[in-house]
């Protein structure tokens, strides 16, 4: 099954680290940002079992100029976030859409490797050397 075009903007990526915000999983799920927020601190030791949450004050997020505060989560963040959130349409939706494109990128990593490994050693074997 293909991922939509739009299901890339679920996970991004810096330094070779897959993460998503609390804002992208509020406007995917169609839960509004501050519910998404109040649950993130009412699990927050729960969810520093998966490393450390990131909170960063954006003013681009803002519609008043005021600093909206957006979490950075990592991978397993996220699956946790979504087991706790209650199961509607969208929230369903999303859950399957982010779970789809996690094995996607996962997929996409295996086959790098693979193609990686199997160039190291060609390279590495006496039919390359020169």
């Amino acid at each position: 099954m293909k991922s939509k075009k739009n299901d890339y903007d679920l996970i991004m990526y810096d330094d070779g680290v897959p993460y998503t915000t609390s804002l992208i999983i509020s406007n995917k799920t169609g839960v509004k940002h501050k519910n998404v927020i109040e649950l993130i601190h009412k699990n927050l030791d729960s969810l520093e079992k998966f490393g450390m949450l990131i909170l960063v004050k954006d003013v681009m997020q803002s519609t008043r100029g005021q600093k909206k505060k957006v979490y950075y989560l990592n991978i397993k963040h996220a699956a946790y976030m979504l087991m706790l959130m209650r199961g509607s349409t969208l929230v369903k939706h999303f859950k399957r859409r982010m779970i789809q494109r996690c094995f996607d990128m996962s997929d996409q990593y295996n086959a790098s490797t693979d193609k990686n490994v199997i160039l190291n050693a060609l390279i590495d074997s006496d039919e390359c050397a020169t």
